[in-house]
């Protein structure tokens, strides 16, 4: 990345490449200064206004990087910037959404015959359309994003070996990076990395002003001008792209919460099938998960019952 958002950053935002080429690449190692969190430590409060400060500020140098070189990095790296995640032509998006279908059918709060009509006619358009809000946006300044924040991509420093907070952190694999809107990477990050979808209705509000304030002290440092992003046009885009959010969710829930050794089997003794299962059809993994793995449909079934809320409570959502 350009050396002016590295004199821009307040932080480390990635890790150095000290040598790359089409085949390799050559990181900095971080693991001497930070660390993933242990299995026994759990996100609360200073961890999230951590990655969200830390994302204010990469948002902030995209933003100071342009106005230094007078650019547009989308137009600049248009060539690079290839949506390989929410994008109707990629199979794993599509099987995707038809397993988020098949589950939202089998919910038992969905069992009447209007949320079941609403499931089976309307739910696979409504989601397929989300491509169109991952886009660059025209509603807001857009930025650099990660768009890849969920728990294995965040490393966290702390002070001293016994520190229970830690202090600061580094997100790290930007292969899904993209230019566009700074909400989708704040929404990613309070759907994927927050568990509980009542943890996150409590502090979800509370989450984005904190994430606002964050960007606006990042401005103010760097000399912007801080009307770049009013208060009110970032809490309207994250409305507009909430959907975007709450459909990552429901995708990745069912494989990010499938147990290790399970998914691991599943692998190693049926290769084929497993990619079909990532590219084809869901349907028979999650049943048969649902069997081995106690509590797996469950959990499973909390982001789709959010998905299906916020959906049925906007029939006439314009996406």
């Amino acid at each position: 990345m350009s050396k002016t958002i590295y004199r821009a950053a307040s932080r480390k935002l990635f890790p150095q490449c000290y040598y790359s080429r089409d085949d390799v690449m050559v990181l900095e190692d971080l693991t001497q200064r930070y660390r993933h969190l242990k299995a026994n430590e759990s996100y609360c409060q200073e961890h999230y206004k951590l990655v969200l400060g830390h994302l204010a500020a990469l948002h902030a140098a995209s933003i100071a990087w342009e106005e230094a070189e007078q650019f547009n990095i989308g137009e600049r790296y248009k060539n690079v910037f290839k949506e390989l995640l929410m994008n109707t032509e990629n199979e794993w998006f599509i099987t995707g959404l038809k397993g988020i279908v098949f589950l939202a059918v089998r919910h038992v709060k969905y069992q009447t015959e209007r949320a079941q009509t609403f499931i089976r006619e309307q739910l696979f358009h409504l989601l397929s359309e989300t491509e169109q809000l991952v886009k660059p946006s025209k509603s807001i300044r857009n930025v650099l994003c990660h768009r890849d924040t969920w728990d294995r991509n965040i490393l966290f420093g702390f002070d001293s070996p016994t520190a229970s907070l830690p202090s600061s952190c580094c997100i790290v694999d930007f292969q899904l990076s993209q230019y566009c809107s700074p909400s989708l990477d704040v929404l990613f990050l309070l759907y994927i990395l927050v568990h509980s979808a009542q943890e996150r209705r409590n502090m979800y509000y509370q989450a984005l002003e904190y994430y606002y304030d964050a960007l606006q002290a990042e401005f103010m440092r760097l000399g912007l001008p801080v009307d770049l992003i009013s208060r009110s046009n970032f809490l309207e885009e994250c409305e507009r792209t909430r959907l975007a959010g709450l459909t990552m969710k429901a995708l990745t829930e069912p494989q990010t919460k499938m147990l290790a050794v399970i998914s691991n089997k599943l692998r190693s003794e049926e290769p084929e099938k497993f990619d079909s299962y990532l590219n084809c059809d869901r349907s028979e993994m999650y049943l048969r998960v649902m069997q081995m793995q106690p509590g797996y449909e469950e959990t499973i079934m909390q982001p789709i019952a959010e998905l299906v809320d916020y959906l049925m409570e906007r029939e006439n959502l314009d996406v």
